[in-house]
């Protein structure tokens, strides 16, 4: 005795010549969540460091006062928020961690 099955459906194509066919929907929101934080921690690791060191390296070689080192670090923060902001609107609600997925 064999099973019988229905043959699957093939998509349909609606104006255009696009499928009806959903979207894949993303499969692991905390593996996204935590590319994403792995990602900007690489970000914010240089652009401060490279602004601050920067900014130190000039005020050695022009023997001034830590000027540079203060601009070097004004330009840190604001790449900072640039790259925090930037972040924040990649990620969706949908990807942040609860309490409830650590058990």
């Amino acid at each position: 005795m064999s099973k019988t099955t229905q043959p699957a459906k093939a998509p349909t194509a609606t104006k255009g010549g696009a499928s009806t066919k959903p979207a894949p929907v993303l499969s692991n929101p905390k593996r996204d969540f935590y590319l994403a934080a792995t990602t900007m921690s690489w970000q914010l690791a240089i652009v401060v460091l490279v602004p601050v060191v920067g900014g130190f390296k000039l005020d050695e070689h022009f023997d001034s006062l830590p000027l540079w080192t203060f601009v070097g670090f004004s330009v840190a923060m604001i790449g900072m928020a640039i790259i925090v902001w930037r972040q924040l609107q990649v990620l969706s609600p949908g990807t942040s961690i609860t309490l409830k997925d650590h058990k």
